[in-house]
Order: structure tokens, then sequence, then C-alpha cells
């Protein structure tokens, strides 16, 4: 006969106390699961075992965990809500025994098919006293509903009464074990989401003191400057250098903006966090919203040439050139321009943030169609792929065709729009493309000296989202540049 679980003490015990006794002895939920599926068959003179544990314990709408054992075989696997008898059992909370799977209609053919011809299903509820304030005088307890246990023989008529009576009392016992093991592990992870939280506070307390005090450095020297030069000039009866005092006013309203921007994202990201972040909804073209975006950020920054400029406030050697290309004249839509803007200004701003060699920076804007217009070249054709320095601002007939886009918003089609922000910067990881850089506080891989709180992708994809579009960011690979995509239906759904 094989070995029976041993735990020291338990040698005169029946089986099923054996067994559960083991099982709070087991020092994981998987270790759990594996000596349940073995010694529950056991007990129930059986040949399998199967359990079925829901994601989220009282939902019965949640997901399940499945465990399973075949001979040596181990199963692990995850299914949607539960169904048939799982789910007629997890609403009962009583068992079911089934002496004869081929003559009960309930079974699933695929049960037959695996060779079970008798079963028994039994809840695993947990049972504790009410609280008193609820039942002063003792007597109801509450449930907690975990999951359901089968036990398969390969016979008919296989389970005694005698033998469902052990089953049952061993789902009791090991409901016991589960549930402690449940609860010890959401406790742990609770424990760690609050380290996470107290460090990534711990983290944001440090760059927001970096960030909000970087805008006052210069705007402290630039005032104590100015003020010493007003004194100098009135004692000696001259007038302020004029052309000194308009740089040093731009330098110091540059500062005041950038401050405004650090403020207005963590305002933002309180607003989202809290639900009160909304969108005000107005006819907007897209076209004309975004070419005024581009034109006053490329001529926000200190121009240096024709189509060129600095990747910074202050006059450098680093020279971007900016790109501008309309795929259609106009593009309307329902939106909140004020947002959109917001999200085109973070898009450019990075693009510029994450290029420190400079390089192209292309802005694009498309209507998204079934099919590119006759003999037009579709979005992304070596024709198009970058806009000639020589005329970095264009409107040309081109499209995105909806094929190419249904993976990130399966409903895009004729109306919705596509722009994109392509830069020859630093790159991205694949783990950052799949979204990593998104959340809140999250920087590039690259971007351990860059500026900012890390809100700005979070703010725009909460934006995008909101406007029921997709966002979403493509790299050849660290140094190779990247494209950020926004896709927009032409207004937000109800």
């Amino acid at each position: 006969m094989p070995d029976r679980p041993e735990t020291p003490g338990t040698s005169g015990l029946p089986d099923p106390w054996r067994v559960a006794a083991a099982l709070v002895a087991a020092p994981s939920l998987e270790a759990q699961l594996t000596l349940l599926l073995k010694e529950a068959p056991r007990v129930g003179g059986a040949d399998s075992a199967t359990v079925y544990l829901l994601e989220e314990p009282e939902d019965r709408d949640a997901g399940l965990r499945v465990a399973a054992a075949f001979g040596e075989t181990a199963v692990r696997a995850t299914l949607p809500r539960p169904g048939g008898l799982t789910r007629h059992v997890l609403d009962t909370g009583q068992l079911l025994v089934i002496p004869d799977t081929t003559a009960d209609p309930r079974v699933n053919p695929v049960v037959i098919e695996a060779g079970i011809r008798s079963l028994v299903v039994l809840p695993l509820v947990a049972r504790r006293p009410a609280p008193p304030a609820a039942d002063p005088d003792g007597e109801s307890a509450e449930t907690r509903t975990l999951g359901a246990v089968y036990i398969n023989a390969s016979r008919p008529h296989a389970f005694t009464p005698a033998a469902v009576v052990a089953l049952e009392g061993l789902a009791a016992l090991a409901t016991v074990a589960l549930e402690n093991t449940l609860l010890l592990e959401a406790q742990r992870a609770s424990a760690r989401r609050l380290e996470e939280a107290l460090q990534l506070r711990e983290q944001f307390v440090s760059i927001a003191s970096h960030e909000l005090k970087g805008p006052l450095t210069p705007l402290k020297g630039y005032m104590q400057a100015l003020t010493r030069r007003i004194d100098r000039a009135a004692a000696r009866g001259e007038a302020v250098d004029e052309a000194w005092l308009r740089r040093a006013l731009s330098v110091m309203v540059g500062q005041i903006d950038r401050l405004d921007r650090l403020v207005t994202d963590l305002l933002d990201v309180s607003r989202v966090r809290t639900g009160s972040f909304s969108l005000a909804l107005v006819p907007t073209d897209l076209v004309a919203l975004a070419r005024e975006t581009f034109e006053r950020f490329r001529d926000s920054l200190a121009v240096g040439a024709v189509g060129t400029t600095t990747a910074t406030a202050e006059p450098g050697d680093t020279r971007h050139t900016f790109a501008w290309h309309a795929g259609a004249e106009s593009l309307p839509g329902v939106w909140d321009a004020s947002r959109l803007d917001q999200v085109i200004t973070n898009l450019l701003g990075n693009a510029v943030k994450y290029s420190p060699h400079g390089g192209t920076i292309e802005l694009r804007v498309e209507p998204v169609v079934e099919a590119p217009p006759d003999g037009a070249p579709q979005s992304g054709d070596a024709s198009h792929a970058q806009a000639p320095r020589e005329t970095p601002d264009r409107t040309d007939l081109t499209a995105t065709p909806a094929s190419e886009l249904r993976r990130h918003a399966p409903d895009a089609g004729p109306g919705w729009v596509h722009l994109s922000v392509r830069d020859e910067g630093l790159g991205l990881t694949p783990e950052e493309q799949r979204g990593a850089i998104f959340q809140a506080f999250a920087r590039g891989e690259s971007a351990s000296g860059a500026a900012g709180f890390g809100l700005g992708l979070f703010i725009c994809a909460e934006v995008v989202h909101r406007h029921g579009g997709a966002i979403w960011a493509e790299s050849p690979g660290p140094g190779q540049g990247s494209t950020f995509h926004v896709l927009l239906p032409p207004s937000p759904p109800d």
C-alpha cells in the first residue's frame, strides 16, 4: 500500500484527520493542493481528483484556479467563470454524488470521454461564528465559499455511504487548511503592496523635492541677478541692458511654466485616483488642434536655425528637426481639445527629452480607413516614413488601414483618427513597449537623468482611454528611436 502522509502525533488518527493534519503542516498552497489531489481519492476509494478554487472567494462569477492530477501527471490551469456541476455545487453549498455519469444528463460528455464513471463533488465552504454584534446568541455562522473538489472513479457506483461521509469530513477539514493558507497569502500580498506603496511614497517625495526645486534655482538666480543689475543701473544712472533683461525674463517665464506643468501633472494624477478626472467634450478639428500644438511647442523652444531647435529651453548644441504631416485637411470629431493638446505636448516633450543627440521628431495625424485611397501611400510607406527636412510641414492624402490597428482597438474603423510622434532617440525595451512606461511614476530604463515625475505618459493614457481610444509605443530597440501611437474614435463611447 502506498505510504500515507505522516505528521508527528497523527499515527492513530483516521485517514481524513491524518490528511487534514498533513495539509495544515504543508508549507504552501501548492503543497496543499498536491497533497489533497493525492490523498482525497485514497480516502474515497477513487482514482483521481480535481480542485477548483475561486480566484476571488465568494465571487461565483470570478475565474477558477484548477489543480488536477491524473496518475503522475499534475495539471494547473485557469478557467473563466464556473458553470455546470461546479456552479451548482457552489450555488447550493451541498455535495453532489453522481453514481453513474453515463446516466446523468447534467454531466459534461468530456467527463465521460475521460473515463470517469462516477464522481462526488464537494463544496469547499469555510464556516466561522458570526461577530457577536451580528449574532449575540452565537447561533449563526458566516460562510465563505472557496471552491469545489471533484473525486473521480473509473467505475460506476464506486462511492459507498461511508466513503462519502469520509470525503465530506475531509473536505471540511481541508477547507480550514486551505482558507488559512489563502488568508496568509492575502496578508502577505497586502504587506508587499504596503511596502511597495511606502517605497513609492519615498521615491515620490525624493523626486518631487528634486523636480520642484529644479525650476526654483534658475528662477531665484535670475531674480537676484536682476535685482543687482537694477540697483547697479540706478546707481550709475543707466538703463538695464534690454537684451539681457528680455533673456532673463524669458528664462524665468520658462521655469514658471515648468513648475506649472509639474503641479498640473500632480493634480491630474490626484483627480484620476479620486475619480474626479473628467473630459470637456466639444466639436474639434484634430488637424487644426495638432498643428497649433505642434507649432506652439516648436516655437517655444530656443530656435537655432530654420526647422531646427535645441533640445531644452536653454540654447545649446543639440539640434532637433521638427516635421509635421497631416493626412487630411481636417479630421472632425468630438473630443476634449485641452486634454488632447496636453497629450500631444507630452508626447512631443518626451521625444525631445529622450533624443539627447538630436534627430528628427515627426508628428503625424491621419484618418483611419478600411483601405487607403487608390494611389495614396499608406502610413509607414517608405515614401512617407520621414518628411524631408527641407519641407518639414506637409499635408498629403494618406491614411492608416484599420486592419493594422485593430489589435490595439478592435472597433477601429472609418471615422477614427491615428496620431503618432516619432523620434530618433534612446528607444525602448520590449517590456517598456508592452505598457510599463504608461504606469504612474514609471520612467524608461534610459531615463535616469531625465527631468520629470514620470507621470506624463500615465496621464496621456488616461486621457486617451477616457476618449475610448488606445495608446501604445513601438521601437526597434534601445538606441533606435521610438514611435508613440494614439488612436481615437470620432467621439467617446457613452
